[in-house]
């Protein structure tokens, strides 16, 4: 295991530390370990992660704002499973035809163009990571 690893795996629980998104991170890191067939330091990893996460629980309530319908709404009580996966539908169109474009071309006056680019975009990382 490279130090450059280590170094990573550190500002990975940094992030968590700073928004609960980082767990993210941590998952990611792990799935890549995994792939790459390093289980030593994928076990390693989880045995640092786990503790530090219960030790630091941050953004207590973040997981089940997500889970809610309406975050600002909570009497319309908590989203199926088929309103997950419509919000994920929803918010995948809107990074990949706004979000990410705007984010790489600011400024633009053509959303046209800019939906076509995050297309693009998002067609070259897939084939990328097919390699």
């Amino acid at each position: 295991m490279t130090r450059d690893y280590w170094l990573a795996f550190a500002f990975v629980l940094c992030a968590y530390l700073v928004r609960t998104q980082g767990i993210l991170l941590i998952v990611a890191m792990l799935a890549i370990l995994l792939f790459e067939r390093k289980w030593k330091p994928a076990v390693v990893m989880s045995a640092i992660s786990l503790p530090f996460m219960l030790i630091f629980r941050t953004g207590g309530n973040y997981i089940s704002e997500n889970l809610m319908k309406d975050p600002y709404n909570v009497g319309l009580g908590k989203a199926e499973f088929g309103d997950l996966i419509i919000r994920l539908a929803q918010n995948f169109v809107l990074y990949v035809t706004e979000i990410l474009p705007q984010a790489l071309v600011p400024y633009s006056a053509w959303a046209g163009l800019c939906a076509v680019l995050g297309i693009v975009i998002v067609w070259l990382l897939i084939k990328g990571a097919r390699r």
